[in-house]
């Protein structure tokens, strides 16, 4: 039987880009993982199927919206963004006391920030990390009742921030460069110099 974390047979879900929302998700995911059953009955990163009352506590770990503003003055230079991928961490409680629910929440965000937070290898800055910084988190929590039974739920949203560029690709061929210099008539140079520049291409000059 096949659960939601699976690819169908003799199928392989697609590698995520380096930086990118699902890429951060995943390393999120993989963290909390291993806490399943022990700390977490339920660990998982898409929001299907439904959960049951026997799948409480559950974490659950989504890709929520990105914001990409641009970087720079948008009509200079390529492409490129600061992109806010906003991911959000859910765990699911139920209990009869409505007392211990809001203290099992309120844990569950520190343990969450800790565990996240205090990584290293997770937070680091150098090359090949997957954000740059991690400038807001935003923390709700929700309450129900179902019959007997209060349910409690903690979204834990943190925004993560990465720039993404999108240089030209060129398959033309640079053959020529023409400069035009214009001296300013103030200047008592009243001249236009034009220089054509060119490219040596296998060590000949045309």
């Amino acid at each position: 039987m096949l659960t939601n974390q699976e690819p169908p047979p003799g199928r392989q879900w697609p590698s995520p880009p380096a930086r990118s929302g699902v890429a951060i998700r995943d390393a999120v995911y993989n963290f909390f993982l291993p806490m399943k059953p022990s700390v977490y009955k339920t660990v998982r990163k898409v929001p299907m199927p439904k959960l049951l009352p026997t799948d409480l506590p559950a974490l659950s770990v989504f890709e929520l919206s990105e914001d990409a503003p641009a970087f720079g003055l948008p009509n200079m230079g390529y492409i490129s963004y600061k992109n806010d991928t906003t991911i959000g961490i859910s765990v699911s409680r139920g209990f009869e006391d409505t007392i211990y629910l809001q203290g099992g929440l309120e844990y569950d965000v520190q343990f969450i920030k800790n565990t996240l937070l205090t990584n290293a290898k997770f937070t680091r800055r150098w090359l090949g990390a997957l954000f740059e910084s991690i400038p807001l988190y935003r923390t709700r929590y929700i309450y129900a009742a179902e019959g007997e039974t209060y349910f409690g739920e903690l979204r834990l949203e943190m925004t993560f921030r990465f720039p993404e560029a999108y240089t030209p690709s060129i398959t033309d061929t640079l053959d020529e460069i023409d400069v035009t210099v214009d001296y300013d008539q103030a200047s008592g140079l009243n001249l236009i110099a034009k220089y054509v520049l060119w490219l040596k291409q296998n060590g000949v000059t045309p």
